[in-house]
C-alpha cells in the first residue's frame, strides 16, 4: 500500500502515436535436447508503449503437433 500512495501521481503519457491497442503473441518450439518445454509469450502495446507482457514456459508437454 506505501508503494501504490507513493505513485498515485505516475502516469504514462502517450503522444505522437494514435491510441490502438496491439497484441502480439510467439512460441518457441523446444529447440535442443536439453529443455523439454516450449516457451510462450504474448505483449500488449498502446499508442507506441507497452502496457502488458509476459513471457513463460508451457505447463503442459505436448505429445504431437498438428
Amino acid at each position: 500500500m506505501k508503494y501504490l500512495r507513493g505513485t498515485m501521481d505516475y502516469g504514462i503519457l502517450y503522444s505522437g502515436f494514435s491510441i490502438v491497442l496491439e497484441r502480439y503473441n510467439d512460441a518457441n518450439w523446444i529447440s535442443n535436447s536439453t529443455e523439454n518445454k516450449s516457451i510462450s509469450g504474448y505483449i500488449f502495446i498502446l499508442g507506441g508503449g507497452v502496457v502488458s507482457w509476459k513471457s513463460s514456459k508451457q505447463s503442459l508437454i505436448a505429445q504431437s503437433t498438428m
